[in-house]
């Protein structure tokens, strides 16, 4: 199953788990659009919230309790974060609870869920499956889409994108300030951040905020932060592999003088302060490294390896 037809499901699943309302499933729910739940929290209509936000499909499915929906960050730009709350099997009144970022940068949380440790997983087929080894056993889990822009969270200025890791951790707390008001009843509760790959710098930076600088609008008592794969270097230094390539013998010296040329190229327009640079050597990363797909022309990577895959080495 390729990333791109693994994509597609989890969009899939996205959207089926959308069509939620009230505990028991209502065969007249009708879709009206994106579920924004701030101005319930602001009119105190808490019990509202809940039921509009209960999704059925993780009750039906896995036996849990989720709700899902869209809290305003930031009512100027139009800013929204799109979040996926499912309880703890096990002692969800007592449980810690998580808040799980993907990476990318770009990627839904709706991947972890439905493709690493979520209780609900999307088979070769594109079958949906009750996964028996997850994460959310002994742990409320918060799925979050951030930044704005990132899986479904979306902003309706452009001045809504965040700009700096500093933006994204002021959005993060907005939103678990909002959180704790929604579901009180985790308000002071033990609190890990766990981000995966480009994520993991949105889980350190949130927990360095919130150990420097607390608030009484967050409660919730950090106790860690998880990395998986965390991508804490330089973009362009870290993806930067020629000599692991050659290593491999999936490079000759002469390809990975090739490869290693691309890379300084972008690091010399990644550090030149000038936007477009930096777009360019995004750009020239992508012709470079990763794989191409018709009628886009192979990148340099497949046509110098003849492979397909960055991890085929392994």
């Amino acid at each position: 199953m390729t990333a791109a037809s693994l994509w597609s499901c989890v969009v899939l699943a996205g959207i089926l788990q959308l069509a939620s309302g009230s505990e028991q499933p209502n065969s007249s729910f009708t879709d009206s659009g994106p579920l924004f739940l701030t101005p319930f929290i602001k009119n105190c209509s808490f019990d509202e919230a809940r039921n509009q936000s209960r999704v059925n499909l993780f009750q039906e499915k896995a036996n849990v309790t989720a709700y899902s929906g869209y809290i305003t960050v930031n009512e100027t730009t139009g800013s929204n974060l799109f979040f996926l709350f499912i309880e703890a099997q096990n002692n969800s009144s007592e449980a810690p609870l998580m808040l799980w970022v993907q990476g990318g940068p770009g990627l839904s949380s709706l991947f972890g869920q439905f493709l690493q440790n979520g209780p609900i997983g999307i088979n070769a087929s594109g079958g949906l499956f009750h996964r028996n080894l997850t994460i959310q056993k002994d742990v409320n889990i918060i799925y979050l889409d951030v930044p704005v822009g990132a899986g479904f969270s979306f902003t309706r200025n452009k001045s809504g994108f965040a700009r700096s890791l500093q933006d994204i951790t002021v959005d993060i707390r907005e939103f678990l300030s909002q959180f704790e008001k929604l579901f009180c009843e985790y308000s002071g509760r033990d609190f890990y951040v766990a981000g995966e790959s480009y994520g993991a710098r949105y889980a350190v930076s949130l927990a360095h905020s919130l150990k420097t600088n607390p608030s009484e609008n967050i409660t919730l008592k950090l106790q860690g932060t998880i990395g998986g794969v965390g991508f804490f270097g330089s973009m362009f230094q870290t993806a930067d592999s020629s000599n692991f390539l050659y290593a491999a013998s999936m490079l000759t010296k002469q390809g990975r003088n090739k490869f290693a040329t691309q890379f300084e190229m972008m690091r010399q327009l990644a550090s030149s302060g000038n936007t477009t640079q930096f777009q360019m050597a995004v750009g020239l990363l992508f012709q470079t490294l990763f794989n191409s797909i018709p009628p886009y022309p192979p990148t340099l990577f497949q046509n110098l390896t003849l492979y397909n895959s960055h991890a085929s080495p392994l």
